[in-house]
């Protein structure tokens, strides 16, 4: 049925039944992010072990493209420049990246377990009826 032939009772449940689905999308791709974290940060602590830079700038990476998705933005511009710093191999700079990185990080994962829970609790939630 068209949108504009709907009822406004049923542009709410069709609303509705989007941002459901949105939120479930999303949490989605945060449980896939919280589930693939420790193995990036390992190979980003393998990486600065090894004073390895193009697997650090690699590791980076791989962090870096779910944050962005996320739109973590304060994390993802942390983690480009470690990124960045680790391509340019510039490795006199690339700890307090790291630090700035690993702290952007740690500072993430809290909103995204209360966005877990929230969302979970919206999933439990009865769907509205128009």
């Amino acid at each position: 049925m068209p949108i504009k032939d709907m009822s406004d009772a049923e542009l709410l449940e069709v609303t509705d039944k989007l941002a459901r689905r949105e939120r479930e999308l999303l949490g989605e791709l945060v449980e896939i992010f919280q589930n693939n974290l420790n193995e990036r940060l390992a190979a980003i602590q393998t990486a600065v072990a090894n004073r390895d830079l193009p697997a650090l700038a690699k590791a980076a990476h791989a962090i870096k493209s779910p944050v962005g998705t996320l739109s973590a933005q304060p994390a993802f511009d942390a983690i480009l420049q470690l990124e960045q710093l680790a391509r340019s191999g510039d490795n006199s700079a690339f700890e307090s990246a790291l630090t700035a990185a690993l702290g952007e990080i740690d500072r993430l994962q809290p909103e995204l377990d209360a966005f877990m829970r929230e969302n979970a609790a919206f999933a439990g939630a009865a769907p509205t009826n128009g």
